[in-house]
Formats: structure tokens, C-alpha cells, sequence
């Protein structure tokens, strides 16, 4: 049934005509995975669900899947582990939980992941898949597109295997295979957002950004909560030559990251210099600042974004607009960093500090 729908609209449009059952509730949870897009109703849902049924591993699965999908991945790592305690030889669990150990860095438990499923069946695409992974993790490029390989011989309608062997061809610079598995996988699955992500990038790498803007814009319909396609979006236009239509993406961007990433407020503080509006250049500027004392990083980091949020403030008294207390005190204390830090920025920092305490 999952597959007659293309949305969650569709979904909510049909549900009063379900009977009032469990299994109307487990539908629920599987179009939301499906979807990609949970929210967390469909979390707590799934929740009440287990509580019912504590011993399936199906259920369980499913509530891991959700929260690989809201990027909770200590909760989904936990959640599989106990899928797999439920049911050791569990398949349709191995790409997202492998994904997640990837993401995570777990070499070592990878490793045993994939030697366990190994051993159980070497002959299996699951199989397969999370060796691949291993080899991925690990920089072996080649050994992992082999058993990615070996994966869609034995299921050619696998979608993952499809996606991260054009992954694999990527990272070895083989950008038309890595299309040609992409391909696959969105012949298999048009509502994946990975495999048109996957595109954008093969394309952007051939430098053909007018057919990696279409790819990424699909990508980003599917995928709206993927700080990565936003952020690769956001990038494409800046090749493209397109600043305001950058800053929208990387914008965007910002509402999908937690927490705030400081890398993005210098991407769109750059890009507002760049178009000359310098109020908004100030107003990411000194987020980078705040973000960037509260981590803490280092104050190489942001420095020049102290510097450039002083001279605005500066600018503003010498207009005669008197700068906002809040941003003051935290300009203030990045000054200070800043100069105490002895970096390239210390001298003028120091300087600004001074005028701005007159």
C-alpha cells in the first residue's frame, strides 16, 4: 500500500477511510520512513506501537529507521541493537544501521557487523552491502565497489547498493559509472533523494552545473530536511554566479543543522559582502562570532568576522545609530579573544577594540 502514495498529504487525505487497527497505525510509521521526512508524532506513534508489541523486531526496526531519518543516530545505533538482540539475522536492517556506524566512524563495529552477516551468507546483498561499507570507511575504495558490485549482481533492485557504488566510483574519479549506478538507483526509486543527490554531484564534478542545479533542486524536493543537498544547491549557484540564489539555499541550510554550523553564517556573511549589503554581512557575521565563542573554536576560525562586525558598529555611530547593546558586549569579547589569540587579525583587533571603547 506504502507505494500508492507520493506524499504525506496523500496519506493524511486517506486515513479517516482505514479502520481503527494496529495495522493502520504501523502503516502510518512505514509511510513515514518512507517518505524520509518523520516528524516526531510519528516517533512517539511508533513508540506506542512497541510498547504493545516489545518483542518485534520489525517494529523495532522501523523505529530506529525513524530516527536515522531525524539524524538521532545514538538512538537508532541503540534501537538496531537491540533489533539485532531480538533478531540476529535481520536483513532488511543492515544499509541504515551500516550507514549509521559509517557517519559515526565505528570501524570496529562495522567490521563485526560484516563479518557476522558474512559468515551467516556470504551470498546475500546485505551481505555485501556492509562489507562494502567496511572497505568504504576504511579508504579502500576499489575493494568496496567490488562488493557493491556483488550486491546488485545478487539484487539488482537494490537500491542502497546502487547508490553508494556510484559513491564509490566518485571517489575513484570514475564520474560516468558513478551516473550510470545513480541512474539505477533512481530508475528503482524516484522518491530516494540519495541517488538524484548522487547525480548532482557526478555532474558537478564534471563541471555541468546547469545539469547538477537540476539534479540537486529534485534532490532538495525529496530530501528537504538534508543539510548536504542544500548546502551543494547553495554551492551550484555560487558557481553559477547566482549569490542571492546561494544565500537562499544556505539559509535554508542553517534551519536543517544542529547545532548551527558557523562554516554556513561565513557562507552567507561572504556572500551578502559580496552583493554589498553589508547590515546583513554584519548580522551573520557576528552570529559567527557568538557561535564561534560558544563551541568554542578557535578564534582563527571567526576573527575576521569580529573585525568586520566592529567597523560596521563603527560605521553605524559614526552615522549616528547607536549600536545595539547585545551586539556590542559580544563584538566586545570577541575583539578581546581575538587580540589575546596573537593571530594574524590581533594587531587590528586590538586597534577596533579601542575605538569602540571611547
Amino acid at each position: 500500500m506504502v507505494k500508492c502514495f507520493g506524499d504525506r498529504k496523500e496519506v493524511e487525505e486517506t486515513l479517516h477511510l482505514l479502520p481503527d487497527h494496529p495495522l493502520r497505525l504501523i502503516f502510518c510509521v512505514k509511510m513515514a520512513n518512507e517518505t524520509q521526512a518523520p516528524i516526531d508524532r510519528d516517533a512517539k506513534l511508533a513508540d506506542e506501537l512497541i510498547a504493545n508489541f516489545p518483542e518485534s523486531g520489525y517494529l523495532m526496526g522501523q523505529r530506529a529507521l525513524l530516527a536515522y531519518y531525524q539524524r538521532d543516530y545514538d538512538i537508532a545505533e541503540r534501537l538496531y541493537d537491540k533489533t539485532l538482540l531480538l533478531d540476529p539475522h535481520r536483513l532488511d536492517i543492515v544499509d541504515a544501521y551500516s550507514n549509521i556506524l559509517y557517519v559515526t566512524q565505528k570501524k570496529l563495529k562495522l567490521s563485526k557487523l560484516a563479518h557476522d552477516f558474512m559468515k551467516l551468507d556470504k551470498n546475500t546483498p546485505e551481505a555485501c552491502y556492509l562489507t562494502g561499507t567496511h572497505y568504504s570507511l576504511r579508504g579502500e575504495h576499489e575493494k568496496s565497489a567490488k562488493y557493491y558490485r556483488r550486491a546488485v549482481q545478487l539484487n539488482p533492485s537494490y537500491v542502497p547498493a546502487w547508490t553508494l557504488l556510484g559513491h564509490e566510483y566518485l571517489e575513484m574519479k570514475n564520474s560516468h559509472a558513478a551516473i550510470e549506478a545513480y541512474r539505477h538507483a533512481v530508475e528503482l526509486d524516484n522518491k530516494d533523494y540519495r541517488g538524484w543527490y548522487g547525480l548532482g554531484q557526478a555532474y558537478e564534478f564534471l563541471n555541468m552545473q546547469q545539469y547538477a542545479l537540476h539534479y540537486y533542486q529534485r534532490a532538495t524536493t525529496l530530501g528537504p530536511y538534508e543539510v548536504r543537498v542544500w548546502k551543494a544547491l547553495g554551492t551550484c549557484y555560487q558557481d553559477l554566479n547566482k549569490p542571492h540564489e546561494a544565500i537562499t539555499c544556505y539559509r535554508r541550510a542553517l534551519l536543517c543543522v544542529i547545532p548551527s554550523d558557523v562554516n554556513l553564517h561565513l557562507k552567507i556573511a561572504g556572500l551578502y559582502e559580496f552583493v554589498e549589503d553589508r547590515a546583513a554581512a554584519a548580522t551573520y557575521h557576528r552570529a559567527a562570532v557568538e557561535l564561534g565563542m560558544r563551541e568554542p573554536l578557535h578564534s582563527s576560525e571567526w576573527a575576521k568576522s569580529a573585525v568586520f562586525v566592529a567597523r560596521w558598529l563603527l560605521e553605524l555611530r559614526t552615522g549616528g545609530t547607536a549600536p545595539e547593546p547585545g551586539d556590542l558586549a559580544i563584538t566586545v569579547e570577541g575583539l578581546k579573544t581575538v587580540a589575546a589569540d596573537k593571530g594574524e587579525e590581533a594587531v587590528g583587533a586590538a586597534d577596533l577594540l579601542r575605538r569602540l571603547s571611547r
